[in-house]
């Protein structure tokens, strides 16, 4: 079989492959098994080689394969297939009594679509490329030898055939491959290399189980009901503002009159904005150590949550922090004693 007729029947069959996208079945997807067998018919062999120019003709044969694959939604499949056929020699040109078999292990990958025409059977059709190990055993009489060699080659079917449901999970199928591979090569007993043929005309019949789970049958449509009223819609939440400036004396961390009535604003705005969360940030300015300012501004921060509490603020929705002279209000040169930087900043989250 040559490159042309392998090229012809691949685009044969990617042909119809395509021709049937526009009626492929919603196939349940999901894994499958197949077994099947049937009869095996070779195709005339022509052997040549150095003194050697004849033709073999093989009996009817038998052949059994099985299958494993997965069955996709949109009607393709993918498997990988296993397969064993033989055939006694009838006659060999030239020769009185030709005498001897032939057998051939082929495994394959396939590539087929199920074509859904809404009859009680799915037609498919597909390709398959892999390896075959061809065998002759006795093949005689060849160039006043014999053959008893194999050969391994790669090796390319075409397929159609018929699936007929059984049931959910159970197909019985019947197809028709044609399977041919590059011309193997044997060694007569002689030492005299040949070349030969394969190719072969095989019908099988077969059942394919599916492991896929059926479709559940479809709910029944739910009855209408009548809408129950929206719910009124809650009362909006008052804003209030979110951020509030406690300020000190220099070197203080008690609070000031005018202080303590921010503050008192502040918890009296949090109750009524439903505030779960405050943050009270204590600062310092730059007129002493960096240390000393950091204990300062903590002592602040303190001194407001302990004011909040007082207001009727939980202790743990209130979260303290303290920068020390960092990130003041009003940027000044080291040691300048800004009054806006001696602060507690709340804020609420």
């Amino acid at each position: 079989m040559s490159f042309s007729t392998l090229r012809t029947l691949s685009i044969a069959a990617a042909s119809v492959l395509m021709a049937g996208v526009a009626t492929a079945a919603d196939t349940i997807p999901g894994y499958y098994l197949g077994i099947a067998g049937g009869v095996a018919q070779r195709g005339d062999t022509d052997l040549t080689g150095s003194g050697i120019n004849t033709t073999v003709d093989f009996e009817t044969g038998w052949v059994v394969r099985g299958n494993v694959g997965y069955a996709y939604s949109n009607g393709f499949r993918t498997e990988l297939e296993g397969s064993y056929s033989a055939s006694d020699v009838d006659s060999i040109k030239g020769a009185a009594n030709g005498s001897g078999d032939s057998n051939a292990y082929a495994l394959m990958v396939n590539g087929l679509y199920d074509i859904n025409l809404g009859w009680a059977v799915t037609p498919y059709v597909g390709v398959g490329v892999g390896a075959a190990r061809i065998g002759a055993d006795g093949a005689s009489p060849v160039g006043g030898s014999s053959i008893n060699d194999k050969s391994v080659d790669f090796a390319y079917q075409g397929i159609a055939g018929l699936a007929f449901p059984i049931n959910e999970k159970l197909s019985l199928t019947a197809d028709y491959r044609y399977i041919a591979t590059l011309d193997p090569s044997f060694t007569t007993r002689a030492g005299t290399d040949v070349d030969a043929e394969f190719n072969e005309h095989r019908f099988m019949v077969g059942l394919r189980w599916s492991f896929a789970e059926p479709k559940a049958p479809a709910s029944p449509a739910p009855q209408p009901v009548a809408a129950a009223p929206a719910p009124a819609a809650p009362p909006p939440v008052p804003q209030v503002p979110g951020t509030y400036l406690v300020f000190f004396d220099f070197d203080r961390a008690e609070l000031r009159p005018d202080s303590s009535e921010v503050v008192r604003t502040a918890a009296a705005n949090a109750k009524i904005g439903k505030i779960t969360r405050l943050m009270a940030t204590g600062h310092a300015d730059r007129s002493g150590t960096n240390r000393y300012n950091l204990a300062l501004s903590e002592r602040r921060a303190e001194s407001v949550r302990a004011e909040l509490v007082r207001q009727g603020i939980p202790a743990d929705q209130i979260v303290i922090t303290f920068k020390g002279e960092a990130e003041p209000l009003v940027p000044t040169e080291d040691g300048v004693r800004e009054p806006q930087n001696r602060r507690v900043e709340i804020i609420f989250q």
